[in-house]
């Protein structure tokens, strides 16, 4: 649900405070009746899951700083939403460093219970990912959004690294602004999905879409990244794989933070690791064993690679010999570490063997 956060004004319509930020909206924003009608609206579709046995989820829009953003849980008695969108990432910039990032990481993995954690990176009102941050960092923080625990929200194009529109101020439709005082309009994060290089990106067989298509569209679309196994896309769906497997469903998480911009969190079950390693900075990174500051197994294999590592699928690496290739990692690179390399090599095989059939189906 949209805007939950407006839905209420004050009943006195008194003016309020000048200025248009969210701070001075003390009249019609975040007015406690919102949460009431959400716990209200929970109700009625628990009674449905009572009928049928299926679930509802309630999903709600609020940008509610995170202290605020409780409140929109409800209760034992009373519960709200299941999922108040945590949209702390999207306001990730190029001075975000390692420290940020598990600030906000923690605020939810210390606060709530894993089946409420959800994470959020691009959405229809804040730059994509790739404009908003490099092209270069887009696999990296898939990493970090797929693989944490919890709900992964994916805004569209975020799989290929879709940049921002830049529009003619006659081609905009956005003409609200969003609202708060925005002086930009939201219409370049909402351009056309790219499919493939014909007319309109392959997303209209009409004359003229809402928005125009990116300029990009003829080397940034699903058909050309389908077929490279380094892509993008490739990498997203190597990655919704391993979110899928028990490791990442149940498997232990800790985060550490290894340099200013270097992170690392680990995903453990049983006698198997998996470690995301990622460089969020704008220079090369070594990493050996005694630079992660906490036990690691004594070798691990490249499960994925971003696009722009120099690693392979399939490389070891942290082994505790005196011989062992300690890794340097580019700038805006990520690697996903396995202690079974049978695992990494199976991926890997089926990665080029999907690539393969996309090419020829093609």
């Amino acid at each position: 649900m949209d805007a939950v956060v407006c839905i209420y004004e004050a009943e006195h319509f008194m003016d309020e405070p000048p200025g248009r930020t969210r701070e001075a909206r003390i009249y019609t924003l975040d007015q406690p009746e919102n949460i009431l009608l959400i716990k209200e609206w929970r109700a009625i579709l628990d009674e449905y899951a009572k009928k049928d046995g299926h679930s509802r989820l309630l999903a709600v829009e609020t940008y509610s700083p995170p202290p605020s953003l409780l409140d929109w849980f409800g209760n034992e008695t009373h519960p709200g939403s299941q999922i108040p969108f945590y949209y702390q990432l999207t306001f990730s910039d190029r001075e975000w460093n390692t420290t940020v990032l598990d600030f906000l990481i923690h605020w939810q993995a210390d606060v709530l219970p894993r089946s409420s954690y959800n994470w959020v990176l691009d959405n229809h009102d804040n730059h994509r990912t790739s404009s908003r941050l490099f092209d270069e960092s887009v696999d990296v923080w898939n990493m970090i959004v797929l693989l944490l625990p919890g709900l992964a929200s994916v805004y569209y194009g975020t799989e290929l690294g879709m940049e921002d529109l830049k529009l003619r101020r006659d081609q905009g439709q956005d003409h609200f602004n969003g609202g708060l005082g925005r002086v930009d309009r939201r219409d370049g994060y909402r351009g056309p999905m790219l499919w493939d290089d014909t007319e309109n990106a392959g997303f209209t067989t009409g004359k003229k879409p809402w928005l125009p298509v990116h300029p990009n569209f003829w080397r940034t679309n699903v058909n050309v990244q389908k077929r490279d196994p380094n892509s993008h896309l490739n990498t997203f769906k190597r990655l919704a794989a391993l979110r899928k497997t028990p490791i990442m469903t149940h498997g232990d998480f800790h985060t550490h933070i290894i340099r200013t911009w270097v992170y690392m969190f680990t995903r453990s079950l049983e006698d198997e690791t998996i470690a995301v390693l990622v460089n969020i900075g704008t220079e090369w990174e070594e990493i050996c064993t005694k630079h992660v500051g906490c036990e690691m197994p004594s070798s691990m294999f490249v499960h994925t690679r971003s696009g722009n590592s120099d690693l392979n699928i399939g490389d070891k690496v942290f082994s505790n010999s005196k011989s062992s290739r300690c890794i340097r990692m580019r700038p805006h690179s990520g690697l996903v570490l396995s202690t079974s390399e049978a695992f990494s090599v199976h991926s890997s095989i089926f990665l080029l063997l999907l690539a393969i059939s996309s090419y020829f189906i093609a």
